[in-house]
């Protein structure tokens, strides 16, 4: 309103206007032209803008008190419904005398009917004292109730809601959002598998390419209460709550002491199977196209910085340790950066400030599941190695490990459901798009990329001394420079303590792993050695991938190779997969008993079959006649000549140079056509 005589309207879609007396609302306006619809949803003559200024200024569209109340009944919520129904059923019982809490059918009584008691103060003293009666509150409360609903219903429609809903708060705002998130919505039809927050994205994505004359787009909340609001006229278009964990499963109390202010005093780890369908360039036997693979992510409580991290089509043995080595490489490799908005960063050193240790900074514990990935004697063993506690989470719950559970959720909703080939967590929720793109490699250098980018993201349980909201970084360099840091031991041969183990026994040959013989100097050593090995049985390294040999380290703590005895200069690399691969191609060569038997039982059934056929059509020829005919038959079978028929004498005549009155000329002396005769039959 600009004076009280005067008041200023936009057009937006939707808006009521009255032309003729029919009342139609604005579905698009551009051009000079707008569209209309009229109450049963149907397209309406366009009118000139002109025409429509002049309409709306008419006295048919009087300054409307706000121009949200023709959807007003659509956008209220579930507790402000019960307010308006209240309030309607407290007008009712005003004007007709029938309480709230009596039927429609039912009379009134005497003292509050209005044909029967004319004086309305009376009457409404009558009212207020039987809601008194009725609610069992003070007179003078339910007499205010009362005299409140009667000056709301005279204001009009605006005073009987809240005057949020009605109110114009749309200055920083534009007006088609709601309409653009319905449509979007509508065109988009999420599946439930997807996350409301990869929704926003998702819209915001869609709202640049559809209109990008909106400068300002809505905030997360304001996407979510209007998602909401769509959702309560469409429900279909809702996704589907998630499985929650009952009080039942609430983890025990645990009195143990968490040093959470410093850098790796708790570190959580946890595996997951990845929600991206990956694409298989090279189709390996036996497998499918596509595929999905398992991460392993380490997380440092007290900074919530993910520190390592590893992917691998499987998490038990390796996949665990993987991302186990990967956090402790972190901490000696000082040449590594970090791109974040163009700036260039040193990648940070996680480990536990002012310890001195042998090996590079383990935690002081790390909590892991229960499950068989980390219970694993390799798993186990690797970090009693480093001085690690290790703590199972034996609650089945994720409030146990709530800080990985969150990166997790993160990962998912921020980058998971953002990639092509994304697909639900669980079988009844799966993506929409379901094709296979990527590699596992490509996968892997753009979860290095979010990882980074993760790191030094504001976090929002992470708050400085001075109040503000910092990233897992910033928070990290700040704690560290408050304990201090020391400088970390170099990484030599560490790798090699990450690699799968196995014990095997001594011999003056070598040592033998799945029938492949080993053998090197340092094993003559150690059998020469007195003490070195009391049961004769020694540990050694392997890497799965590469099988051409194979590591141990002496009682000194120097590494060894130990090749393959047939090992040359030109040895193909070959690995398990390879070598179970080649067992299942041989194994195609011998037929066990029972399957020998099952084929022979195919052959006599097919035998009897051609018996019977061979039995018809025997013919009355001798035994050596057959034979015989046989034999002719199969050898004519192999010979690869050809004969020539007898219908060509005469071509051949032509071709040697035969005149008609067969007077004996000689052949001509041109001899190509007989080299063409015999190259036709070559």
């Amino acid at each position: 309103m600009t004076k009280d005589s005067e008041w200023v309207l936009k057009l937006r879609v939707g808006m009521p206007v009255v032309f003729d007396g029919e009342q139609v609302f604005v579905q698009s306006c551009g051009d000079g032209w707008v569209q209309f619809l009229d109450a049963a949803n149907r397209p309406v003559t366009p009118r000139p803008l002109r025409a429509v200024v002049k309409a709306i200024a008419s006295p048919e569209n009087p300054p409307p008190a706000s121009m949200l109340l023709h959807d007003l009944d659509d956008r209220l919520s579930d507790h402000a419904i019960d307010k308006r129904d209240d309030h309607r059923a407290l007008i009712r019982y005003i004007d007709t005398g029938i309480a709230p809490w009596q039927g429609e059918n039912d009379k009134p009584l005497r003292d509050v009917d209005p044909d029967v008691i004319h004086n309305e103060r009376k009457r409404i003293a009558a009212i207020a004292r039987r809601i008194a009666e009725h609610d069992e509150i003070p007179y003078e409360t339910a007499r205010k109730r009362v005299s409140r609903a009667i000056k709301r219903e005279a204001a009009g429609p605006t005073a009987t809601v809240d005057g949020r809903y009605t109110r114009e708060r749309r200055k920083n705002r534009d007006a088609d959002i709601p309409v653009l998130v319905e449509k979007f919505l509508l065109d988009r039809v999420f599946d439930p598998a997807l996350h409301t927050q990869t929704q926003y994205l998702e819209f915001r994505l869609w709202l640049l390419g559809t209109a990008p004359d909106i400068t300002k787009p809505p905030s997360e909340r304001t996407f979510y209460r209007l998602v909401g609001r769509v959702h309560k006229r469409m429900p279909h278009l809702k996704t589907k709550s998630k499985t929650k964990h009952g009080t039942a499963q609430a983890p025990k109390q645990s009195f143990a002491p968490r040093h959470l202010e410093r850098p790796g005093s708790l570190w959580q780890i946890d595996a997951t199977t990845s929600n991206v369908m990956l694409w298989d360039p090279k189709d390996r036997t036996g497998r499918t196209r596509t595929y999905r693979v398992t991460l392993v992510k380490i997380i440092d409580s007290a900074t919530r910085m993910i520190v390592g991290r590893s992917i691998s089509e499987h998490s038990s043995g390796v996949g665990v340790v993987l991302a186990v080595a990967d956090a402790f490489a972190s901490m000696v490799d000082d040449r590594e950066t970090v791109t974040v908005d163009g700036r260039v960063y040193p990648r940070p050193f996680v480990g536990m400030p002012r310890a001195l240790t042998r090996w590079p900074i383990p935690p002081r514990r790390l909590i892991t599941d229960n499950g068989k990935d980390f219970l694993s004697n390799f798993h186990v063993g690797q970090l009693a190695r480093l001085g690690c506690e290790v703590e199972f989470a034996r609650v089945r719950d994720p409030r146990a490990k709530a800080f990985i559970e969150r990166s997790f959720l993160s990962y998912k909703t921020e980058f998971e459901e953002l990639c092509a080939g994304y697909v639900g967590g669980s079988i009844d929720e799966r993506g929409l798009h379901t094709e296979a793109l990527l590699t596992w490699d490509q996968l892997w250098e753009r979860d290095q990329q979010w990882t980074d980018l993760y790191n030094f993201r504001q976090h929002r349980g992470l708050r400085a001394e001075l109040g503000r909201r910092i990233s897992p970084y910033q928070r990290w360099a700040e704690l560290v420079g408050e304990t201090g840091f020391v400088e970390m031991p170099k990484w030599e041969n560490e790798w090699i303590r990450f690699l799968p183990t196995f014990r095997a026994k001594l011999g003056k040959y070598g040592i033998t792993r799945r029938y492949e013989v080993f053998n090197a100097p340092i094993i003559e050593t150690l059998l020469r050695t007195p003490g070195a090995s009391r049961d004769g049985y020694w540990t050694f390294h392997y890497n799965p991938s590469d099988l051409r040999q194979v590591y141990c380290f002496d009682p000194d703590g120097a590494a060894w190779e130990v090749p393959w005895v047939l090992r040359t200069e030109d040895t193909p690399q070959f690995s398990d997969h390879s070598l179970t691969v080649l067992g299942g191609r041989v194994g195609d060569l011998t037929l066990r008993r029972a399957e020998f038997q099952d084929r022979m039982l195919q052959l006599l059934i097919r035998w009897r079959a051609d018996d019977a056929l061979i039995r018809g059509s025997r013919s009355e020829l001798s035994r050596t006649d057959e034979m015989t005919a046989a034999a002719y038959e199969r050898l004519q079978a192999l010979d690869s000549g050809t004969m020539i028929p007898a219908d060509m004498d005469h071509d051949l005549e032509e071709v040697l140079g035969h005149n008609d009155a067969g007077d004996g000329a000689e052949l001509d002396d041109d001899l190509d056509d007989i080299d063409d005769l015999f190259g036709r039959f070559a």
